[in-house]
């Protein structure tokens, strides 16, 4: 899709400096190069984009490490935050410590981060088309 644009911005670019007179010719090498650059300039930062800033951004130091949902708005969260492990209840007004947990306590649960299903899904779909 960004190929398409920017082709089409050249074409563009091509289509106004044919239809220039020769004395405003200049002006329409200056247009042809600022929509050339203007177009490289987009697909550079759509590449960037698409690459991913998750590597460039620094390791958190709080690590969701299991959620369970209680309703439609309610879940109660083990969070792993500077060293320590709490259980968290959430709701959309407030955040509640229920306790804190001892390390053998969370010692079962996985160390990667949980992801919800849309989330999961979300990722498998943006690898799956980013190859």
């Amino acid at each position: 899709m960004i190929r398409k644009i920017a082709a089409a911005a050249l074409t563009l670019a091509a289509q106004d400096a044919l239809a220039q007179s020769s004395t405003s010719g200049s002006y329409a090498w200056v247009t042809g190069i600022t929509l050339f650059l203007a177009a490289a300039l987009f697909m550079l930062v759509a590449w960037l984009i698409r690459r991913g800033t998750s590597t460039m951004l620094p390791q958190s130091q709080i690590r969701l490490l299991a959620a369970h949902s209680l309703g439609p708005r309610e879940r109660i969260v083990a969070v792993h935050a500077f060293g320590r492990a709490f259980l968290v209840g959430h709701t959309p007004s407030q955040i509640n410590l229920l306790c804190e947990l001892d390390e053998d306590e969370v010692a079962d649960l996985p160390q990667q981060p949980v992801m919800g299903d849309f989330a999961a899904r979300i990722s498998t779909l943006l690898r799956k088309d980013g190859k």
